[in-house]
Parts: C-alpha cells; structure tokens; sequence
C-alpha cells in the first residue's frame, strides 16, 4: 500500500477535485499574480538615486528608465549624434520589423485549423496549411481563400486552381502532386502530429521573441526621445540662470 503522496498528486486529489478547492487555488493564484506586479511596480517606480529630483523637472518618470534599461547621463549635456542617430534608427528597424515578421507567423499559427498543420514551401517561401485531401493559403486573411482539395486537383488546371487559391502555381502543383502520391497520407498525418505537440514550444517561443524585439526596439526610441528631453531641459535652465546674472 502506498504510505506517501506527491505534491502533484496532493494538488490533484485535494484541490482540483473539489469546487471549494478549485476556487482557493484560482484565488491564490490570482493573488501570486497581484503580489509580484506590486514588487515589480514598486521596483519601477523607486527612485533612481542622483537623478529622481533633476528628471522629474524635466517631466521623465523613473517607470520607463528602469523597464527599457534607458541610460542618461547627467554628467555632461546628452546629445544624440549621428552615430547614434543611426544604430537608434537601425535598433528601431530592425526590432520593430522582426517582430512584426514573428507577429505575423505568430497570428498564423493561431489560426491553423484543428487537425491541420503549418508549413512553408521553400522555393517560393510560402506559408501554407495542410490537412489528408486539402490545402489552402496561410496569409493573414486565409479566412477568404478557397481550399484546394484532392478533388479539384483531378479536374482543374493547376493554373486556374493557383489563381483561386491566392497560392503560386509552384505551391499548387506541389500539393496536387503530393495528394496524388499514395504515401501522402502517412507524410501528412506525420506533419500534422509534430505540428500538435510542437505547438505549445512555438508559441512560447515566438512570443519571448516577439516582447524582445519590440523591447529592443522601444528602448532605442526612448533613448533618442529622453537624450533629447534632458538635453532642451539642461538648456534651458542654462539660459534661466544666465538671464538672472544680467
């Protein structure tokens, strides 16, 4: 006889079990969840030390410095330069149109059809979905496109069937030679099971890259912003104190 029990197995039989069991552990975590954002915006909102007084005057919060990791310092008059005008603006490219890119990839495995997978037709870098006797466009928009089916392949021109598809005459082709071939469906309930158990990795996956590159992106565009903010604000008060010296 068993003499001991798991923690998992404590969870499942004591709490998940039950309904006032459910309800404790939705509301402790819930407030988990509360006690870490009030760590993190206590964390945010503290004050930077040496320069809390001097960027509030200039209308900066501590909040953005901290998140971004935005550097500015006070020791001399930040100004922004060509050089850094320029990796700021390819920071910002490059951060904002990959993570766009991922966006987009992300959407379209959020929209793949149950028992379909996602897969990418490499002459032509098309996204496509696929399932055992059909096949249509993956694009953001796949919602309007027409399915190309076993069916149709036997019937209709690849040419015509590539123009209703919103898919190559390559991709067209492809698909209805490989629903024609008797070992497609070993090949395709393959693609379609990989798809399902890989799937949980590729969104977490996509998602940690897709908050990076926006992150990246961001902090280069507040960067360039506040240098400039601190900058006309050291100015200013420059000239406010030479004009009570006349």
């Amino acid at each position: 006889m068993k003499s001991f029990d798991s923690v998992a197995d404590i969870i499942t039989n004591e709490f998940m079990t039950s309904p006032v069991g459910t309800l404790t552990g939705i509301f402790s975590l819930i407030g988990g969840i509360y006690a870490v954002f009030l760590l993190i915006r206590k964390f945010l909102t503290a004050p930077i030390k040496g320069k809390s007084e001097f960027l509030s005057q200039a209308g900066i919060p501590a909040w953005p410095l901290r998140l971004f990791y935005v550097s500015l310092p006070l020791k001399t008059i930040p100004k922004n330069t060509r050089t850094d005008l320029f990796f700021g603006f390819l920071l910002i490219i490059f951060g904002a149109g990959s993570a766009s890119y991922l966006s987009a990839m992300h959407i379209k495995t959020l929209l793949t059809p149950q028992d379909w997978t996602l897969l990418v037709y490499k002459p032509t870098n098309e996204f496509f979905y696929l399932t055992h006797d059909s096949a249509k466009s993956a694009s953001l928009f796949s919602g309007h496109s027409l399915v190309v089916t076993a069916e149709q392949c036997d019937k209709t021109p690849v040419n015509t069937l590539a123009q209703r598809s919103r898919l190559s005459g390559d991709l067209t082709g492809f698909i209805c030679d490989m629903f024609r071939r008797k070992e497609h469906t070993r090949y395709i309930s393959q693609e379609i099971a990989n798809f399902e158990k890989s799937k949980t990795v590729l969104y977490g996956a996509l998602s940690t890259f897709e908050t990076g590159l926006f992150w990246l992106a961001i902090s280069a565009i507040l960067t360039l912003y506040y240098r400039k903010i601190v900058r006309q604000h050291i100015i200013e008060q420059h000239k406010k104190a030479e004009s009570y010296l006349m």
